[in-house]
C-alpha cells in the first residue's frame, strides 16, 4: 500500500514524496483525523472508511465524486499514517536500508544514517506536539508510560530501538530510532 510515497536521494538529501493535497482535502483530512481518532475501528475498514469520508466531504461541501478512487486513497494513506503509525517519518520506517532516524527538535531536518551514510531528509517537524505526538503513539503501542514527569522514552517496536524524550518548555522534544 505504500506505492503512494517516493524518496529520492540526491546530493546527500533524501527527499520524501508523499501524494499532495489541496487545501479542501487538507481541510477534510483534519476533519477526519478529528472523527476517527475516537472512532478507529472506522479507519480499519476500507468499505467504512471511504463511506465517512464521502459523507464528511458532503457534510462539509467538498466535491468528491462517489468513484474517485485516487482521492479516497491518498486521504486513506494519510488517516492510517497518522492514526496508526508514526506519521511524517512512517514511510522511513519502510527503507530498509535505513539504519537510524535522528530527530534533533523542530525545525531541524530529520538526519537519517542509510547504507552507513549520513543523509539530511525533507520531514521537518514544525511543532513539538508533532514529536511528541510519535513518542506517545510508540510508548501507547508498546504499554509505557509517557508523561511530563516521566518524559524519556526507550522502547522497541517493531524492529526499531526508539529512545527519545517528550518536549516541554525546557527541553526540546527529540527521538533516535535506530534499526535493531
Amino acid at each position: 500500500g505504500l506505492a503512494v510515497v517516493f524518496a529520492d536521494l540526491a546530493n546527500d538529501f533524501y527527499q520524501l514524496t508523499e501524494p499532495p493535497l489541496t487545501d479542501e482535502e487538507r481541510a477534510l483530512l483534519l476533519q477526519l483525523e478529528k472523527d476517527l481518532t475516537e472512532h478507529q475501528e472506522i479507519a480499519k475498514d476500507k468499505i467504512e472508511l471511504y463511506a465517512h469520508i464521502q459523507k464528511t466531504a458532503n457534510h462539509m461541501k467538498i466535491n468528491i465524486s462517489e468513484n474517485d478512487e485516487r482521492t479516497k486513497l491518498k486521504l486513506r494513506y494519510y488517516l492510517i499514517r497518522d492514526l496508526f503509525n508514526l506519521q511524517q517519518i512512517e514511510p522511513l520506517l519502510h527503507d530498509e536500508q535505513i539504519e537510524k532516524i535522528i530527530c534533533e527538535g523542530v525545525e531541524k531536518p530529520v538526519i537519517i544514517i542509510r547504507s552507513g551514510k549520513q543523509w539530511k531528509t525533507n520531514v521537518i517537524f514544525s511543532h513539538q506536539e508533532e514529536i511528541n505526538a510519535i513518542l506517545e503513539q510508540v510508548a501507547k503501542k508498546t504499554y509505557q508510560q509517557l508523561s511530563l514527569e516521566e518524559p524519556i522514552l526507550d522502547a522497541v517496536y517493531k524492529e526499531f530501538r526508539m529512545q527519545g524524550n517528550l518536549g516541554t518548555d525546557l527541553v526540546p522534544a527529540k527521538f533516535i530510532i535506530a534499526r535493531e
